[in-house]
């Protein structure tokens, strides 16, 4: 009987000390962990004990039952430990939910992109990129907006291209006119020549070390969301450089010098125009089939006779040197 005796008393203070782990788990707030592990580690311990063989039946099965209701009251309160946890991460998560929207205006860009994620400018936003009050300068060409600040000395107030700050001047590229009527990004009229000319432009400002592209502007050549409008001529343009890079090369230019004694004079070497060759070739006026501007060739003399070559007068036929007189 003593031996029983201690196993009830061990049992009365297993249930004391199960009863406060539970009041203080109830009151506790240190995570959802901490509660979880705590509950299952009371339950699996009354388990353990209320499995332990008894020397007399009646009091094994009491203990029995006093260790099965001290586990339901651990699983209960584990149980309840976890709803709490589940119901506080809710509400914050509806709490985070309900926020988003401003968090989400909060890192919205100030300014307008496109579907590629460029800069969209408007007409009246980039007059304001002028190089006044601090701003810097800005220049559009076939929509395309490059930061020019770097080139003060061009761009400036008061400066050669000065006119270009802060509009797409397109069309000035190529005609040099500087009237509001001419600063425009119109190209209708131009021919292929111009707007080759406009074309290196262009480049010209894409492959600049300190010129850097910052965005497009929406109006002839792209739309608010910065997709292309009117196509610019590019594949033909880049069809008619190679046909002259070709016709370079079978027509290279001549040489030329003035001077005040001597007038102008034109020849031609196996370097000349920048095409290296076995020959030399003699000087002729070229005047190009599509109404290009006329300039001096060299030619094999076999070729010399074409339609669109005109020698130069008082020059004989074969000479790789001419005077040209001033009447040419």
């Amino acid at each position: 009987m003593a031996a029983a005796d201690a196993r009830v008393h061990a049992a009365a203070m297993s249930m004391a000390e199960t009863d406060a782990s539970r009041a203080a788990s109830t009151s506790c707030d240190s995570g959802l962990n901490s509660h979880v592990k705590t509950a299952i580690k009371e339950g699996s311990a009354e388990l353990t004990a209320a499995e332990t063989p008894s020397s007399e039946t009646g009091m094994g099965n009491l203990q029995s039952e006093q260790m099965a209701a001290a586990a339901g009251r651990g699983q209960r309160v584990g149980w309840r430990t976890v709803s709490v946890a589940v119901a506080s991460v809710l509400v914050l998560a509806v709490a985070v939910f309900a926020a988003s929207p401003m968090l989400a205006r909060s890192i919205r860009p100030k300014f307008r992109v496109g579907v590629d994620g460029t800069r969209i400018f408007t007409a009246e936003e980039l007059k304001q990129f002028n190089g006044l009050n601090g701003k810097p300068m800005y220049v559009a060409i076939i929509g395309d907006v490059f930061d020019v600040s770097s080139g003060t000395k061009f761009y400036k107030a008061g400066r050669s291209y000065a006119h270009f700050v802060g509009r797409d001047a397109t069309r000035a590229f190529s005609t040099g006119e500087s009237s509001p009527e001419g600063l425009t990004d119109a190209i209708d009229g131009l021919t292929d020549e111009q707007l080759g000319g406009i074309a290196e432009w262009h480049g010209f400002y894409q492959k600049h070390e300190t010129y850097k592209h910052v965005g497009r502007l929406a109006g002839r050549y792209y739309d608010l969301r910065g997709r292309g409008r009117l196509a610019f001529p590019w594949e033909r343009l880049a069809q008619r450089q190679k046909a002259e890079e070709q016709r370079r090369q079978e027509f290279p230019g001549c040489n030329s010098k003035w001077t005040q004694k001597d007038g102008s004079v034109v020849w031609c070497t196996p370097r000349s125009g920048g095409v290296t060759r076995a020959w030399a070739g003699v000087p002729r006026l070229m005047t190009p089939r599509d109404g290009s501007e006329t300039r001096c060739v060299c030619v094999l003399p076999s070729r010399a006779n074409s339609p669109e070559l005109t020698p130069y007068e008082g020059c004989p036929l074969d000479a790789e040197r001419c005077k040209i007189e001033p009447n040419v």
